[in-house]
């Protein structure tokens, strides 16, 4: 099997001037008082399937260090994932490369609300006006964003990896969404 290598959608520096955008078209919309907090929010990438507690696959792997050279001037300080290899394999690059703080919260066995309760709290408790990375999972991304105040519909398709949602969120709890695409384009 031949890979072709990925390049990111939007680079890296452009990136970097877009999520200060809007985050300063966001300050505009919020007050001026509030401490803006922006949660980016991925599935994590294409995985193995031939196994138990999967990890990703040669095209996972790519799309990860397609994912870590995107955000690479995003200014994430953290980024979080389930206790499943995969999402963990999809924060690994980004994380490496910039010597973010890792968490690791446990979905399995839990009430997914539980789960993103236990996310939220956290985020809220230290995050408050930083940039973070959550690499979940296709029936979690979607609660994830109901929790920012974000309706997302349903669970994301399972042949779809390529989302990448930014919420910005003031104190207040206003939200505002960007959903864009990343890496390779999945059908």
């Amino acid at each position: 099997m031949t890979f072709t290598a990925l390049r990111p959608v939007i680079s890296p520096i452009s990136f970097g001037a877009f999520i200060l955008f809007v985050s300063l078209n966001s300050a505009l919309a919020f007050s001026f008082r509030d401490s803006l907090t922006t949660i980016l929010v991925v599935r994590h990438a294409e995985r193995d399937t031939h196994r138990v507690d999967p990890p990703l696959s040669a095209w996972g792997k790519e799309r990860a260090r397609v994912l870590a050279m995107t955000l690479s001037k995003a200014n994430i300080v953290a980024a979080f994932a389930t206790d499943y290899r995969r999402t963990q394999q999809t924060i690994e690059p980004l994380s490496e490369d910039l010597g973010l703080e890792r968490h690791i919260i446990v979905v399995e066995g839990r009430d997914l609300n539980a789960h993103v309760a236990e996310l939220m709290q956290i985020i809220e408790q230290r995050y408050v006006g930083k940039t973070v990375l959550i690499a979940s999972h296709s029936n979690v991304v979607p609660l994830i964003l109901r929790a920012l105040g974000i309706d997302a519909g349903g669970d994301i398709p399972s042949h779809q990896y390529d989302d990448l949602f930014i919420v910005t969120r003031s104190q207040s709890g206003a939200s505002k969404l960007v959903h864009l695409k990343y890496g390779r384009p999945t059908p």
